[in-house]
């Protein structure tokens, strides 16, 4: 793992005395490690973007070594500075220019392909090899022919590859590197090296393919030629007697970027480029998204699984209900991630002005059209009727559904007895958390039986269609996700108006249901009218029957809606009376602990969060941000340990969230700063390494980091 632990400064004028006390030689110094008769040709290619100072000390390094190099090309991406004219002092190195800034990853393939040698070694402008480090790289990467790759250690780097340096000046850098080269640690296997000095064997470079253009000025370009090699079989290994210098950021430093906003949009493009990889459960992870080594299961390919799921799809026989209306923005996405799952989709447009009946009918739909009858179930009772599966299933044009999830509702509805008429799936709310995103239980596949009808002009409901023919329901742990919403402005004021207008029909239609009352109070509490809610809320908790599945749900936002209103002690009340109706309500009790904590009740808080951990989510339906259950709850309980003068418990609680959601990294920031003031220096470097792993070495926040954590430990 990443240390960030200095180890004692070695003085130049100690060294040189010691040298001389010597005779002018080092006795423990083993002999210069030079390489054997079967060296290969070593392609160097420096992808620059200014700094002169860099570049030159970058030759300089590899001049000592020009004599184990095949070629160096300097590949010039429209630097701001004269960096360029450096390389025409290099009599060994040959310059190429960019007429635009093309970004790290067509700069190291423009490079890579005016190269031949059989190892292409890419090189950050800002890095120092020394000779035996080069030696060191080279024979790493050639011990076997199935190591794809491989990179040295570093004074400045993420991942697994950055150990403890601190040198007082750069000329020592030689013999720092020289006494590492002959030290008898071991190379390493790992999914992910980073891109500053990767060696690469040219076959598999030619194999896998050159560096992603998408990933835009540089980041997880490294991490997805990473992937490709181990996904092609191929070993990455850390030299680990290979030192290389590196001053780190230097280019990123100097492009006129938002890092931030880079950092997350390639990610982004990471995710989606391998999203089916890992939907298909092909690969546990992606290389340097996670500590552990990735898992790859071939018998999850998705050739192979998408031969078997059209297999089960038709012995399960199940039709696909939709209905929309003018959603061609997200129409095309939900459709390929469900079509191999059924037999049958049914769209019924409700008056498209747009492309979506066009989609529909591209992924093979029934379309079926008819005028926006003011009813969300009066249209899904439309699509019903056009369904010959034995199952349905219904979704929004803004879901999508993930292969395993499509998966496991197949072997569901082939294994389901003859009592279990329907089948609740978690609606999984991602634009905020791809992973811990509020989730909010529907029945969304059920069996096509006579008389099977949706109710409820809006939140319509199948329930009680499923309850009155006799059938029972079962949860499976199989998300959908709502990936498509529409967050802008424009987008809510249109669907708040839609909305208030269905709440007042479906209350002109059933003036006391209780689930239009609570829907009515629910619209309010989120529209931020917290006293029309609580209203709403309360005549709602009146007209309902004990077992009613939102009633825990009126507790849970009558209580947020008084504690907006600016009344603590009053929310604690309503919350407290709802968990004397609804023993252990896992969200009732987090609302509760975050009252107690305000109220300075910080054991009661505490009591309160290790409930919600202990007790998980239960059976029941619910609509509930799932962070509660895992990181949320343990990053509130630290909190809380905090202000009881607890810094052991309240360390072990910031762990425990980042263990449950390593990208919540407020857990990492906070306990960062706390451990610093405790002078807790194994905690500082946790948080550091955990920092690392989620954004990289280079980005924003480590810097910042690592440099509060050298001047609070050595000043």
């Amino acid at each position: 793992h990443t240390e960030c632990i200095p180890v004692p400064t070695v003085l130049e004028s100690a060294w040189d005395a010691y040298l001389s006390a010597s005779g002018g030689t080092d006795p423990l110094r083993s002999p210069t490690l030079e390489p054997d008769g079967g060296w290969p040709s070593v392609s160097v290619v420096i992808p620059l973007y200014g700094g002169e100072d860099d570049l030159r000390r970058c030759l300089d390094g590899l001049a000592v070594s020009k004599d184990l190099l095949h070629e160096v090309v300097v590949v010039d991406d429209k630097s701001p500075d004269n960096a360029a004219q450096i390389v025409q002092n290099y009599d060994f190195a040959t310059l190429l220019q960019n007429e635009e800034n093309a970004g790290f990853a067509p700069t190291c393939n423009r490079g890579a392909e005016s190269t031949t040698g059989e190892v292409i070694l890419f090189l950050n402008s800002d890095t120092i090899v020394p000779r035996e480090s080069l030696i060191r790289l080279i024979q790493s990467l050639m011990v076997s022919g199935v190591v794809g790759a491989a990179g040295p250690v570093s004074n400045a780097v993420g991942h697994f590859q950055q150990i403890p340096v601190s040198l007082s000046s750069l000329d020592l850098i030689p013999r720092f590197a020289e006494d590492y080269a002959h030290s008898d640690v071991g190379d390493t296997d790992h999914d992910m090296l980073v891109g500053f000095c990767l060696a690469v064997r040219r076959s598999a470079w030619d194999e896998v393919g050159a560096f992603d253009t998408q990933f835009t000025v540089g980041m997880f370009e490294d991490n997805d030629l990473c992937y490709r090699l181990r996904r092609a079989g191929y070993r990455l290994v850390v030299s680990r007697r290979s030192f290389v210098y590196h001053r780190g950021n230097a280019s990123l430093d100097r492009h006129p970027t938002d890092k931030r906003a880079v950092f997350s949009e390639n990610q982004a493009r990471y995710l989606a480029k391998w999203r089916e990889d890992l939907e298909y459960g092909f690969a546990s992870h992606l290389a340097g998204l996670a500590a552990d080594r990735i898992v790859f299961d071939h018998g999850r390919q998705i050739e192979r699984l998408r031969a078997r799921i059209g297999e089960l799809a038709a012995q399960a026989n199940v039709s696909l209900c939709m209905i929309v209306r003018n959603e061609e923005r997200v129409l095309a996405q939900c459709l390929d991630s469900a079509k191999p799952f059924f037999t049958q989709i049914v769209v019924v447009d409700t008056g498209s002005i747009d492309r979506s009946i066009e989609i529909a009918k591209s992924f093979g739909a029934e379309v079926h059209e008819m005028v926006w009858p003011d009813s969300f179930s009066i249209a899904r009772n439309e699509s019903l009727k056009h369904a010959t599966g034995d199952w349905i299933c219904w979704l929004d044009a803004d879901d999508t559904l993930p292969f395993l999830s499509g998966e496991t509702m197949l072997n569901a509805v082939l294994n389901a007895p003859d009592h279990i008429g329907g089948l609740i799936m978690p609606v999984r709310f991602v634009n905020d958390d791809p992973e811990f995103g509020t989730s909010v239980d529907h029945v969304k596949v059920f069996r096509n039986h006579q008389g099977m009808q949706f109710e409820a002009r809006i939140h319509e409901q199948i329930l009680p269609s499923l309850r009155a023919a006799g059938f029972d329901v079962a949860r499976l742990q199989a998300d959908v996700l709502h990936t498509g919403y529409d967050t802008s402005e424009e987008g809510q004021a249109k669907k708040r108006t839609r909305d208030d207008k269905l709440l007042k029909l479906d209350l002109e239609d059933r003036p006391n249901h209780p689930f239009v009352l609570f829907n009515l109070g629910m619209t309010a509490h989120y529209n931020g009218e917290h006293a029309e809610a609580i209203d709403w809320l309360q005549r709602s908790l009146a007209a309902s029957g004990e077992g009613d599945s939102h009633v825990r749900k009126i507790y849970a936002l009558w209580t947020v809606s008084v504690r907006e209103m600016g009344d603590f002690e009053g929310a604690l009340l309503v919350a407290q009376s709802g968990l004397a109706a609804i023993p252990d309500d896992p969200e009732l009790l987090f609302h509760q602990g975050v009252l107690c904590a305000h109220l300075g009740r910080l054991h009661e808080s505490a009591m309160s969060y290790e409930r919600v951990l202990a007790g998980g989510k239960g059976m029941h339906f619910s609509s509930v941000d799932s962070g509660i259950f895992g990181f949320k709850a343990y990053h509130n309980l630290a909190g809380v340990y905090l202000q009881m003068g607890d810094y052991p418990r309240a360390k072990e609680n910031f762990l425990r969230a980042l263990d449950s959601n390593p990208r919540y990294l407020i857990s990492a920031f906070d306990l960062f700063r706390v451990a610093l003031g405790q002078r807790d220096w194994s905690a500082c470097e946790s948080c550091l390494h955990r920092v690392a792993q989620a954004q990289g070495a280079n980005s924003p926040s480590m810097v910042q980091m690592s440099s509060e954590y050298h001047r609070a430990r050595y000043g």
